[in-house]
């Protein structure tokens, strides 16, 4: 996979216990393809696919493309290790360009008229609620002014379960079968992900991150003009007309007749 050179979490599920056990395991006879830029490790459900990709990333054992993807049935939850070549602040837009692919493969898996979107800077929403995120993990120390040593990127989406059966399902909002998508399946997402992201990086990496920019924009406005959001943003919340992203991924806002800008890596906490 070509380097993320210009690149945290839902409360995790509670186990599963007894008969139910079997119906949160990714079946067996599931076989994944990815594009050969990939090298993929799968870990049991009762293990932590990003802490399995943080210790291989720092240990120095996963090579730039590794997925950690977890067998769990009930959430696709996958951790992806990338190797950056600049400062954090360009290398962090990578967390928009995941959320672009982790939105596209929830498109293409999803049922018809599902409607998917976005929620500055990480979130996925499906009908206007969250289903997913992305979360992104850098080796200890790292400053703004770093180039990271490697990126840990956390992909999930909510599969099973009512949003007030769980919660972690709970917080997210909505999950795939809540909104009517029975037979969608983590390897389903697993490889449709893959796809996507690796055309979004190909495509940053040749073209800059303007067009990334651009099509997030047009989703998350909905090609509208005048659409009013509101973010939580440094413990308070801001609210004016979606303008779109800036060169570093920073949301633009106009509460009035002024523009406001709020950082990528503030959002983040970065």
């Amino acid at each position: 996979m070509t380097s993320a050179r210009a690149a945290k979490t839902m409360p995790r599920y509670s186990e599963p216990v007894g008969e139910a056990r079997e119906l949160f395991m990714l079946k067996d006879e599931e076989e994944l393809t990815l594009p050969p830029a990939y090298s993929l490790v799968e870990v049991s459900p009762y293990t932590d696919a990003t802490s399995h990709a943080l210790r291989l990333a720092g240990g120095g054992e996963a090579e730039d493309g590794t997925i950690v993807c977890s067998k769990r049935e009930n959430v696709f939850d996958c951790a992806v290790v990338l190797s950056a070549e600049q400062p954090l602040e360009q290398s962090a837009l990578v967390v928009l360009v995941a959320v672009m692919a982790l939105a596209d493969a929830l498109s293409a898996t999803s049922e018809p008229g599902t409607k998917v979107g976005y929620e500055w800077p990480n979130v996925v929403t499906a009908n206007d609620r969250e289903i997913g995120k992305v979360d992104i993990h850098l080796p200890e120390g790292t400053t703004r002014a770093d180039t990271p040593g490697w990126i840990v990127i956390n992909p999930r989406i909510g599969i099973m379960g009512p949003p007030d059966g769980d919660a972690r399902l709970k917080e997210a909002g909505t999950t795939l079968h809540f909104e009517g998508s029975y037979d969608t399946t983590p390897g389903q997402l697993l490889q449709s992900f893959g796809r996507y992201f690796l055309t979004w990086v190909n495509r940053w990496l040749d073209e800059g991150f303007k067009p990334i920019a651009d099509s997030w924009s047009l989703r998350a406005t909905e090609a509208r003009k005048d659409l009013q959001v509101t973010v939580e943003f440094g413990g308070e919340k801001v609210t004016g007309v979606l303008v779109g992203l800036d060169e570093f991924g920073g949301l633009i806002l106009k509460p009035g007749r002024k523009r406001k800008t709020l950082g990528l890596l503030d959002a983040l906490g970065l």
